[in-house]
């Protein structure tokens, strides 16, 4: 499959509609041009971006006096892998763009020198090496190595010989310029290949320029002896809107940096660090001029906008293209008369605003100096130049401050050739907050700290799969985040992910950040009032508060959310993206914000990803004030026939389950014994309705004391409806729902009825809310009611009418409380269980201490000073009493060994176990003890 550029009969006809953007743009001495040709690299199956560029190129011409379009140049990497398939694609595209716009045959020639990626991106032998260049010459019609003229200009591709090796052909390379050279003195000599000369364009900074290293001292020395050469090279993706991207050696040959389609580098030099873009941003090429006299006229275009750079460049003898020659022609950039810096500030770290500055080419990049005086802060911060449109106003994060402290913030606009603007400058003391945080829980993600999808907890971290299934985890235990607090999470993404509606999410009470990277860009989001239960995504969403979209710069980044008073910061990898203030958070919300019984989550809808694990969270870390409260699970139970009261009807109990389905079916089934609740505590359950039951009069409802939740869906509108209500008896009543004067709220239309739901009511000292799928549906104060949950018991009742398709369509799935304590209650939980070294508090006293204490612990054991008696009470209690030698019976061995201890002989016994009535030393009082207990005289402790 041959590919001939030029067609003697076209197969299409197309009608060009010319673009109104290139009309009038007329050069001087437009008549004296000679050859008019596109130049690119680094195409990578971009093919779709290369038939644009091709069909841009072909209007503009169609509006210049000379209308030749003559030769497309491509300076390596038309493939990723130079398979055969690659390249069908390209010449079918490319020969498809051609037939169409050049309808009589004279389509532009050819002309393109082979990558690494042309070699397959790997290392190889001689004789596979020599299949790629045979299977690039097939394909693009031209060798790896090859001299062209195009009405008058002389173009010599010339290739690496491997995917390592960059030593070029350079015997061969100098005979082709001298012969163009002898031929013609002043012709313009194009020379195309894939590695750039280190530290000549943007791009090519040695340890800088994607990863080159090597010298091309071959490349230089022949090139220093030709003025009127123009390398032509790419490989480091470096946006050719860097003005560096044009350079002039001082022996006068020129080198342009060729960019690429594809995600592009941003480096600076040495100092700056460097990042990548997404390809939506940077599909920019070059349009080249060749005039009679020699000289060539360069236009970069900007693809993605359909528009040129505003600068073009012009290469010849007259025109001074060196490092100095551009340096002392170009000027500083500047800022507006009305320009100042705005200072804010979060909980770590300040914000410097600033209007965004202009220059007669583009700002590179800003350099901020904040020094107290003695302590002095640099920092440069990258200007999004290659953005179509770049932020009005500049964001710049500093970090290493100490509080309380006054510093003054210097802020220069540095050009491409390091001009600088005049200095804006502030002064401002920074606050007290960043001192009294306390980290609470840091580390690795284990599964033993989270619910949810453990099953995807690796030692690797949290991990999405690619089932196509999304996964969440949720600490085990809320906390009291107070108002102020801190989120981090390190997030690995390794694998580009192309549908919009995946995304990753960290929920911290009603707040959350969702971000999402599709390709080579990120779309970052503050949303609040969405949680992880919520099936649409985030992004774009109605919940959210800010959003913006980066650039991806790494694999690997650290999100963190960081929330003062209301004021809230979204730092990612060290770079504050959002920012959002106390009054802006307010006016969303429409009241206030309440962390004091918070939970947080973590959730990866990261659908068909590739490799297992190739999206997920790694590490988390909680900072805030010391917590006032927390909360423990104490039930956790399956509905089974052990536990429970069932009454199914035409349903049954397997897996944990009430299920229902079949004809005229109603369930009842209730706890066998009542539980104590508290007085601040959550039930959660799971309940499923299938839209196989058509009939609105259906129910399900969830008794919890005297408190219940009626669930009613209605198919034929889409409707779904939860009811707190009061006094319902779900055990005595069968097929009949609470009345009207039984319901004490009513929520809002919910929607989503054929869905499987996680219902909670949340009960907190006279305080309601019930919650679906972590969203709040109804808040109610019943405190007038004087509930009291000492006793409470707990059913569930499902009434299905006609549903069509047996068990398990409709279903309610186990139970599960919390409850919240505060410190001061925890220790005086402790404090109860132990006096004066004695227990004195039953088993089931301990078993609430630990459940308590370990559900702090999660976040900060320092909070409780008395910890030790806590372990005192539970070694009493795992000991029985009497029983010194283990064998689970009170019998004369265990008083021989007391006495023979007391003798001074050596025993397998340890003295915890050998002090009988636990006065903390061994005595014969040990062995009385033990003698009366024997007796029956007396109980130990």
């Amino acid at each position: 499959m041959k590919f001939y550029l030029k067609k003697a009969l076209a197969v299409l006809t197309v009608s060009v509609m010319l673009v109104s953007v290139f009309a009038g743009l007329t050069v001087s001495a437009d008549n004296n041009v000679v050859a008019r040709y596109l130049v690119t690299s680094d195409v990578h199956n971009l093919n779709g971006d290369l038939s644009d560029a091709i069909e841009a190129t072909y209007n503009y011409a169609q509006t210049q006096s000379y209308k030749g379009f003559d030769a497309i140049a491509i300076a390596g990497d038309i493939t990723n892998y130079g398979k055969v398939e690659e390249y069908e694609s390209f010449v079918t595209n490319l020969n498809g763009t051609l037939d169409a716009l050049f309808t009589d045959g004279n389509a532009p020639k050819l002309i393109a020198s082979m990558g690494n990626h042309d070699y397959g991106n790997k290392t190889n032998s001689d004789e596979l090496n020599a299949e790629y260049r045979d299977r690039f010459a097939e394909y693009v019609g031209c060798a790896a190595n090859q001299s062209h003229t195009v009405n008058g200009v002389k173009f010599i591709n010339i290739s690496m010989p491997s995917h390592v090796n960059k030593n070029l052909d350079f015997e061969w390379l100098e005979q082709e310029m001298a012969a163009a050279v002898a031929e013609n003195p002043d012709v313009i000599i194009n020379v195309i290949t894939h590695m750039p000369i280190v530290d000549t364009v943007f791009g090519s900074e040695k340890g800088i320029g994607n990863g080159l290293e090597y010298a091309n001292n071959g490349l230089h020395e022949i090139l220093s002896r030709y003025p009127n050469a123009i390398l032509w090279a790419g490989h480091t993706h470096a946006y050719i809107g860097n003005e560096r991207s044009l350079y002039q050696d001082e022996s006068g040959y020129t080198a342009i940096n060729t960019g690429s389609f594809s995600t592009a580098s941003t480096f600076y030099d040495t100092s700056v660090v460097s990042g990548t873009v997404g390809s939506e941003y940077v599909k920019a090429f070059y349009i080249v001029e060749s005039f009679a006299n020699g000289d060539s006229k360069v236009r970069r275009y900007d693809l993605k906008n359909g528009k040129f750079f505003e600068n073009d460049w012009y290469i010849g003898a007259d025109y001074d293209n060196t490092l100095a020659g551009r340096t002392e022609a170009t000027e500083a950039p500047y800022f507006a008369e009305d320009s100042a810096l705005t200072i804010g500030g979060g909980i770590e770290g300040t914000l410097i605003y600033l209007p965004d500055a202009a220059d007669d080419e583009s700002v590179e990049f800003y350099k901020t100096t904040v020094t107290d005086g003695e302590k002095v802060i640099e920092n440069t911060t990258m200007r999004h130049y290659y953005y179509s449109v770049v932020d009005p106003v500049q964001i710049i994060g500093i970090k290493g401050l100490e509080a309380n402290t006054t510093y003054t913030a210097t802020v220069k606009a540095v050009d491409f050739f390091g001009k600088e603007s005049e200095a804006l400058t502030a002064t401002f003391t920074t606050g007290e907050y960043a001192d009294t945080l306390d980290t609470l829980y840091e580390g690795a993600i284990v599964a033993d700290q989270w619910t949810g999808s453990t099953n995807r907890i690796t030692e690797l971290g949290f991990g999405a799969d690619h089932s196509g299934n999304s996964h969440t985890i949720t600490l085990k235990n809320k906390i009291d985040l107070g108002n102020a607090f801190e989120v981090a999470v390190d997030f690995t993404r390794n694998e580009t992910n192309l549908y919009d509606y995946n995304y990753s999410l960290i929920q911290i009470g009603e707040l959350s950040v969702a971000f999402r990277r599709t390709g080579a860009s990120n779309t970052i989001a503050l949303c609040y009032g969405y949680n992880t239960g919520m099936s649409v995504s985030p992004i774009d969403s109605a919940y959210v508060v800010k959003q913006v979209n980066a650039p991806n710069t790494i694999d690997k980044e650290e999100y963190r959310v960081v929330f003062d008073n209301g004021n809230v910061l979204v730092y990612r990898s060290g770079a504050v993206v959002i920012s959002v203030t106390a009054e802006e958070l307010a006016t969303f919300i429409g009241g206030d914000y309440d962390f004091s019984s918070a939970a947080v989550s973590l959730k990866l809808c990261e659908n068909w990803i590739i490799n297992v694990d190739s999206a997920r969270f790694e590490t988390f870390t909680l900072k805030a004030v010391v917590p006032n409260t927390a909360s423990y699970t104490f039930i956790e139970k399956p509905l089974d026939t052990e536990n429970w009261m069932v009454n199914a009807e035409n349903g049954n109990v397997t897996d944990g389950r009430l299920n229902i389905g079949s004809v005229k079916s109603s369930s009842n089934i209730y706890a066998k014994e009542k539980v104590d609740l508290g007085s601040s505590f959550a039930v959660t359950f799971k309940h499923l309705r299938r839209k196989y039951n058509p009939n609105a009069n259906n129910f399900t409802f969830a008794q919890f004391g005297k408190l219940g939740v009626l669930i009613q869906n209605n198919f034929s509108t889409g409707e779904s409806y939860l009811s707190l209500c009061y006094g319902f008896d779900a055990v005595a009543n069968g097929k009949t729902a609470p009345t009207a004067e039984q319901i004490l709220k009513v929520s809002d239309n919910l929607g989503s009825p054929d869905s499987e739901h996680t219902i909670t009511l949340e009960y907190n000292n006279g305080l309601v809310k019930v919650i679906r799928d972590g969203s709040v549906a109804i808040n109610y104060d019943a405190t007038a009611l004087n509930l009291d949950f000492s006793k409470a018991q707990v059913a569930f009742q499902m009434y299905e009418t006609w549903v069509t398709v047996n068990n398990g369509y409709s279903f309610i799935e186990g139970y599960t409380a919390t409850r919240t304590f505060s410190v001061d209650e925890l220790i005086a939980a402790i404090d109860a269980l132990v006096d004066d070294g004695k227990l004195v508090g039953s088993d089931e006293d301990i078993d609430e201490a630990v459940a308590m204490y370990s559900a702090l612990a999660d976040y900060q054991t320092a909070l409780v000073t008395n910890a030790d008696d806590l372990a005192l009470a539970i070694k009493l209690r795992d000991r029985v009493a009497g029983d010194v030698n283990g064998d689970q019976y009170i019998t004369n061995s265990d008083y021989n060994a007391v006495v023979l201890s007391l003798l001074g002989y050596n025993n397998e016994y340890d003295a915890d176990r050998l002090d009988v009535n636990c006065d903390g030393v061994v005595t014969s009082l040990d062995s009385l003890a033990l003698m009366q207990h024997m007796l029956g005289i007396a109980s130990l402790y």
